[in-house]
């Protein structure tokens, strides 16, 4: 699902217009109904947050250390420079993009999303964080009624 994120507008808009008419057709109602209910209601995430929610896992892996070596290698983690820990010691090292092209690549998309995690990433389960990631996008959805 990560690949996702690397393609261009037009096909995420097609991807998504598919998804609305599966949650349409599962959910028994006419082409035209709005979908951001049915979402909720069927515990569904929409294609943006299913996204979102696949970065934020890939990136757990990463911060926690059970991917391969050679994917973690890309993502640096802020150094510490001290004996305790500072405000941005759990984020990761975000590069600076010279064209935008690059805004959606990995090393760039990954770390930034992840960084704006809050207390969502402190959890070290696996389980546990991605309950609670879910939770917390389902919410988002629901808020944005």
């Amino acid at each position: 699902m990560n690949i996702f994120r690397c393609t261009n507008a037009t096909n995420l808009k097609k991807l998504e217009g598919i998804q609305k008419k599966a949650i349409r057709i599962i959910s028994k109602q006419k082409n035209n109904h709005p979908t951001r209910q049915l979402f909720i209601d069927n515990n569904i995430l929409p294609l943006k947050s299913i996204i979102e929610f696949q970065k934020a896992s890939f990136m757990h892996s990463v911060f926690y250390e059970y991917c391969p070596i050679t994917v973690a290698e890309i993502f640096v983690k802020n150094p510490q420079r001290h004996d305790h820990d500072l405000r941005n010691y759990n984020n990761f090292n975000v590069p600076r993009p010279r064209i935008d092209w690059y805004k959606k690549m990995p090393p760039f998309s990954f770390t930034t999303y992840w960084n704006l995690l809050e207390e969502a990433k402190l959890y070290r389960n696996k389980t546990t964080f991605l309950i609670m990631l879910k939770g917390k996008l389902l919410q988002k959805l629901f808020n944005n009624t």
